[in-house]
């Protein structure tokens, strides 16, 4: 028969590992919650700013002489009142 000393010793170091491992499972699940609040943070962050207007400013087309519209940031490479555009 084991010696109850023994069985005592490894009963407490499974109940170590136990607990050790739920300890791990629990810092797993609040750093998944704690992302997930900040990608839902992000995402109410980006709608309200994709819902701002954009800012337009009026070109002339080099081709056409049309007047259009066009956002202020657009680069230069995709700007029709530029060289840039229509060389490309």
């Amino acid at each position: 028969m084991p010696d109850l000393k023994t069985l005592r010793a490894e009963w407490a170091k499974a109940e170590r590992r136990a607990v050790s491992a739920g300890a791990a499972v629990d810092r797993a699940e609040k750093a998944w919650k704690l992302a997930m609040a900040e990608m839902k943070k992000a995402q109410k962050a980006y709608a309200k700013e994709a819902a701002k207007p954009v800012p337009m400013k009026k070109v002339i087309n080099l081709m056409s002489g049309k007047e259009i519209e066009i956002p202020v940031d657009t680069p230069i490479g995709c700007d029709p009142s530029s060289e840039t555009y229509w060389s490309m």
